[in-house]
């Protein structure tokens, strides 16, 4: 199948401010059959770099991105490197990748987990529906020369248990690094009063709480059919971060969704 728009690029040559660092955080929904029309990554494929060129992010987590989606964005985002593995075997396997600004940022160290009892191995556990994963980074600001760890994670759907052992996975590896500056992004599918949230806020901080300004809103929206509810989608971070905004792109372009879930990006001190 064919795109249906010409494509879309971003060059991250177009970010002009480099005194604040742009986290920006997006479920793409992966490539499925049953999107049809405009659902289909095929028609929204540029919304998602039209996303990208409204927010300027300068490091990026996606979520639900498989073979087709990443071939598509790793070739639009002109300036930007990644780390990217697929949680599972398949031509259907989804990543959560990590994509960074090289005139920004050098790579110091990465990897990619599975929020199981083995880590290093592909594996599920915890009444895990899916097989899940984290992705991360430890990267050097080259303007600040201070070390950011990055985490992208998306956690299961059906399992709370898998969801709640996947944050103690990611707690795990946070004081394992022992990086003061960290930042942790992904779709935790679970609310704000759920358990999980409440495990990762209590060795990092919601950015929305912490924001000087913010836009809220909710985050899945099901391609527009499901706009009341709670966020699904976080970016915490450390104590020392200074959150400056907090914001959720909670827009269409002519009526179309560049994805089921809405992009939430914010803007912290450099």
């Amino acid at each position: 199948m064919k795109y249906i728009h010409d494509k879309n690029y971003f060059n991250s040559k177009d970010i002009k401010d480099n005194s604040h660092i742009t986290f920006m955080t997006l479920n793409i929904r992966q490539n499925n059959y049953k999107d049809t029309g405009t659902m289909s990554f095929f028609y929204r494929a540029d919304l998602v770099i039209e996303n990208i060129k409204e927010i300027k992010p300068d490091i990026i987590a996606f979520q639900e991105m498989q073979e087709e989606e990443a071939s598509y964005v790793t070739t639009s985002l002109i300036g930007y490197s990644y780390i990217l593995k697929y949680r599972e075997e398949g031509d259907y396997a989804e990543s959560c990748p990590i994509f960074y600004r090289v005139d920004r940022f050098n790579l110091l160290e990465s990897d990619t987990l599975w929020l199981s009892k083995t880590p290093k191995v592909m594996s599920k556990d915890f009444n895990s529906c899916c097989y899940r994963i984290l992705t991360y980074t430890v990267l050097k600001d080259l303007f600040s020369s201070v070390v950011y760890l990055v985490i992208n994670t998306h956690l299961d759907h059906i399992s709370e248990e898998a969801r709640k052992e996947g944050i103690n996975i990611i707690e795990k590896l946070v004081k394992e690094k022992g990086i003061e500056k960290v930042v942790l992004m992904g779709d935790f599918n679970d609310y704000p009063s759920s358990l999980t949230y409440q495990k990762a806020a209590s060795f990092l901080s919601d950015s929305l709480v912490k924001a000087k300004k913010s836009h809220d809103s909710i985050t899945f929206q099901d391609f527009g059919r499901s706009l009341s509810g709670e966020r699904i989608d976080y970016i915490f971070v450390s104590g020392s971060i200074e959150v400056d905004s907090y914001s959720v792109l909670d827009k269409t372009y002519d009526g179309v969704y560049s994805s089921d879930h809405y992009p939430v990006y914010i803007k912290i001190k450099a």
